[in-house]
């Protein structure tokens, strides 16, 4: 027998290793939303992340937004942060309305979501920590750099890339995420930013914020956030940060 409780269907299209995006979006809200997810993965094969390796993935993705649209969800949301900044924000935008107009429905990505999040907290200056190797981190700065926000600081993974490859950060638990975090200056910073929806960060939002006394803004935080905005399911939300409890 169908859940009777449940009122609203939320559709995620997540990348193939992504094993944080829905586990974020199941603690974020209550038992009235029901999650749907379906994975993409690049048709070719890439050694590293590029802009060829993102268009890939992209083409994919809205290929595969159909299969999802079968479950008839009323929202979507894509898990993949470096894909829909890569190219800056008009790409974004039409990415964005791109997946919308395959799915059926209103749909959210990341980077777009991010910067609203920062304009809803009336930021000004942020703090980015990347668990990125330089070419992501090199992309994400040109995009931010479109954005009305002065960057004061901006960390990400400096090992070599054939190290960070075997071992990214995004595969940190919360506590090392944080640990990593804390050790970044952020003075001057009214928010402090942290892309990849990978990144198990979502789960030391608290930490973060009562150790350093700052709002932290992660990927997946906007993007439910944002989510739940743009289709008016804020009560279904369980508070996690100052961005939610604005």
């Amino acid at each position: 027998m169908a859940d009777s409780n449940r009122w609203f269907r939320l559709g995620l299209l997540v990348p193939a290793g992504n094993t944080t995006f829905e586990p974020d979006f199941h603690c974020a809200f209550s038992s009235q939303v029901s999650i749907h997810a379906h994975r993409v993965i690049a048709k070719h094969s890439h050694a590293y992340e590029s802009y060829e390796s993102m268009d890939d993935i992209n083409e994919e993705a809205v290929k595969e937004v159909e299969k999802l649209a079968k479950a008839k969800v009323h929202f979507g949301a894509y898990g993949f942060t470096t894909a829909t900044f890569y190219r800056g924000r008009v790409f974004a935008e039409q990415l964005e309305q791109r997946l919308a107009q395959v799915q059926g429905v209103p749909f959210v990505v990341p980077a777009l979501a991010l910067l609203e999040a920062l304009a809803h907290l009336k930021v000004k200056k942020i703090s980015v920590v990347t668990p990125y190797p330089e070419w992501n981190n090199q992309t994400l700065k040109t995009f931010l750099s479109e954005a009305p926000f002065e960057l004061v600081g901006f960390k990400g993974d400096e090992r070599p890339k054939e190290v960070a490859k075997k071992n990214y950060l995004w595969h940190q638990s919360p506590d090392q995420a944080a640990a990593f975090i804390k050790k970044v200056s952020h003075k001057g910073a009214d928010a402090i930013v942290l892309p990849c929806t990978a990144w198990r960060t979502f789960e030391a939002i608290e930490e973060l914020e009562a150790d350093l006394n700052i709002p932290v803004v992660t990927a997946n935080q906007a993007t439910i956030w944002s989510l739940a905005r743009r289709a008016s399911i804020e009560s279904a939300l369980r508070l996690r940060g100052k961005l939610f409890a604005i």
